[in-house]
């Protein structure tokens, strides 16, 4: 599916993105994939891609960024892995063109709140039935009124009460929550009924997970206040700073900018 040869982590990933079910029934639910930075998330999105577009050769996957540079990055790295033909929007203008000249493309790329501005146009209820799935990249930022919770609630949720059927939607994030675990438990349960899904990760090649995963070797040194002489010392660097910084831009540097 991949140019790239998957982990077993990621495989075992894009599995559990494909077969999770429904907490309440065995009915098939919509994935929140967590794997930490640099594990490779945008692969098991490919792999996805790839996939639903096997099954389901007559419609689109939708990968949905919530900045512009993403949108570029995302498509270039679908397209590189899948050979997908994938199209990469930043304006409104390029969504303007026929549904049929946007299904010649396998994957649409775009900024979620180019898909709220084409709710506004009246679009983007005619356009979601040629898609069968939605990937939503860093979706731990789906809290408050950002777009994607607008996506969601203002969107998909209605198009599938509507329709009784909606694209399979797989979210990915390297932080799905944070805080304290009663904070965490509260922004899961919230961000599982939002997507209508469930949070996954890797449980059988976990070890080969943390393996893969370059984790920093964090230590905190407790750093004790200057003495008098490096409290002189310092301020003797700051004004010979202020007096460079004067000379250079022509203006006067404030004398209470410190290190301190």
């Amino acid at each position: 599916l991949t140019r790239i040869q998957p982990r077993p982590y990621q495989w075992e990933s894009f599995v559990m993105a494909c077969m999770v079910t429904s907490s309440t029934s065995n009915n098939p639910s919509n994935s929140i994939l967590y794997l930490p930075t640099g594990a490779g998330k945008t692969l098991v999105g490919a792999l996805m891609c790839a996939a639903y577009k096997r099954l389901n050769p007559d419609r689109m996957v939708l990968f949905l960024t919530d900045r512009v540079p993403l949108v570029f990055q995302q498509a270039r790295y679908v397209e590189e892995q899948t050979g997908l033909a994938c199209l990469a929007v930043a304006g409104d203008v390029q969504l303007d063109l026929p549904v049929h000249e946007l299904l010649r493309y396998d994957v649409l790329a775009c900024t979620v709140q180019l898909w709220i501005n084409l709710l506004l146009k009246g679009r983007g209820e005619g356009l979601l039935h040629n898609f069968s799935c939605v990937i939503i990249d860093e979706v731990h930022h789906a809290t408050r009124s950002h777009p994607f919770v607008v996506f969601m609630e203002s969107f998909w949720h209605p198009f599938r009460a509507q329709t009784g059927w909606a694209p399979r939607i797989l979210g990915l994030t390297a932080s799905p929550a944070s805080g304290n675990p009663l904070e965490m438990k509260i922004q899961l349960e919230r961000l599982e009924q939002l997507i209508d899904g469930r949070v996954c990760t890797p449980l059988l090649y976990r070890q080969e997970l943390a393996e893969a995963t370059n984790r920093p070797d964090l230590k905190f040194i407790t750093v004790p206040p200057f003495t008098a002489q490096q409290t002189a010392f310092m301020d003797e660097k700051m004004a010979q700073l202020r007096r460079v910084l004067g000379e250079a831009l022509a203006v006067q540097v404030p004398a209470n900018v410190s290190f301190q």
